[in-house]
């Protein structure tokens, strides 16, 4: 009985104290800062992502559509700048691991990012958040080694004690008004973290 509830301790510890859903057939990851494709990238924590089930098939409605999420150690502070900052190391990393494990001559100084902050609030677990609109022009390295646009929707904010920042986003290259979007805001609006 003592091993029980010793386990049950134990897990409850590893438990994240956020809710990170999807629909079903939506895969996941998690990966730990530093990432081994982006080890400049300064950020101490750890990234989830949920994939559509189309995430790899170019003939897909959610092609290239996922969510993702930085639970950042400390107070990360984020504006359009440390933004375009940081995702471009992101994708130019991404890019070039992939592209070079694929043997792709890609140009990697082509890949942008241009980040907006947006007037108005979001939400982001309940509590508000800054909001940005974000635009990443790179290449799908992992199937067709073709240019690509990204579009974003990005929400920051202190998290868990003002301990943690919380990055959330939903990315897809489809228009705003596909069905790809609607499964995506919905997967932020049932997102929950500690404020």
């Amino acid at each position: 009985m003592r091993t029980l509830c010793l386990l049950a301790l134990l897990a409850a510890q590893d438990a994240p104290p956020y809710t990170f859903t999807a629909p079903e057939g939506w895969s996941k990851e998690r990966m730990q800062f530093p990432l081994g494709f982006a080890r400049d990238l300064d950020y101490r924590g750890a990234e989830e992502l949920r994939f559509a089930p189309g995430m790899f098939k170019p003939e897909a409605g959610d092609y290239w559509s996922y969510a993702f999420m930085m639970w950042l150690e400390g107070s990360v502070s984020v504006d359009a700048r440390s933004l375009e900052r940081d995702l471009l190391k992101y994708y130019k990393g991404l890019c070039g691991a992939v592209g070079a494990s694929r043997k792709l001559d890609l140009d990697l100084s082509k890949i942008s990012v241009q980040a907006t902050k947006q007037e108005s609030k979001g939400r982001l677990g309940g509590e508000e958040a800054e909001f940005f609109h974000v635009r990443i022009d790179f290449y799908d390295a992992f199937v067709t080694g073709k240019p690509l646009t990204l579009h974003v929707e990005l929400w920051s904010r202190a998290a868990d004690a003002k301990k943690r920042t919380c990055l959330f986003a939903i990315v897809s290259p489809k228009e705003k008004s596909a069905p790809v979007w609607e499964a995506l805001r919905k997967i932020h609006s049932e997102f929950r973290c500690p404020p």
